[in-house]
């Protein structure tokens, strides 16, 4: 089932003893989901998700409803993102891999920062803008629950004031434009360090 389809489908009640995860069906319905389960693989599947359900609004006109998937699914794959460019970090300089749990984007934004210009640092990559992108989103969404919820444990509304709305389009393209770069970086890394290991002591 397409989401052109979506209009005329009719799922029909549900039988007796259904089940939600089948491992057969049509081919272009199947998702191969137990090979490949790294990081990277989670990373760039909320990148990806974001760039489609925004793709879809483009043709569909359905900004409205999607919003929120899209602004959870970009502002997810960034927090990866970034928690990954840590850990790349880590091993550049040598240090012991130390997870970092948190969903604040402030702290994890100066640390993946700090990776990069370590391991370039002499690239003239625009950080600078990459920052006050991440700003937004803190000043939007500081604990990854606004796009996510409506309302906060205590009632509140989870969105701040005054963003009643917002351009899907450009920041599909905003967000692409991060991920190219940050992307980069991080694979960029990752085959160092690999060439790195395949040299020896």
């Amino acid at each position: 089932m397409t989401l052109d389809h979506f209009d005329n489908w009719d799922p029909g009640p549900l039988e007796p003893g259904e089940r939600l995860f089948l491992d057969t069906g049509k081919h272009r319905e199947m998702a191969m989901i137990d090979y490949s389960l790294t990081e990277d693989r989670y990373i760039v599947s909320y990148r990806e998700a974001g760039e489609v359900l925004a793709t879809h609004v483009m043709h569909s006109g359905m900004s409205d409803l999607l919003v929120f998937p899209i602004l959870f699914a970009y502002r997810h794959w960034l927090e990866l993102e970034l928690k990954s460019l840590i850990t790349l970090g880590q091993q550049w300089r040598g240090e012991n891999i130390e997870p970092i749990h948190t969903h604040k984007l402030e702290v994890l934004w100066p640390l993946a920062r700090a990776a990069i210009e370590a391991a370039f640092p002499d690239d003239p990559a625009d950080l600078d803008t990459v920052g006050s992108i991440v700003d937004e989103l803190v000043a939007v969404d500081p604990a990854s629950m606004s796009f996510r919820y409506a309302r906060d444990r205590t009632g509140g509304v989870n969105l701040p004031a005054g963003l009643e709305r917002v351009n899907v389009g450009h920041i599909a393209t905003v967000m692409s434009q991060v991920g190219i770069l940050l992307d980069g970086a991080a694979d960029a890394m990752a085959d160092m360090l690999a060439n790195a290991d395949d040299l020896g002591p």
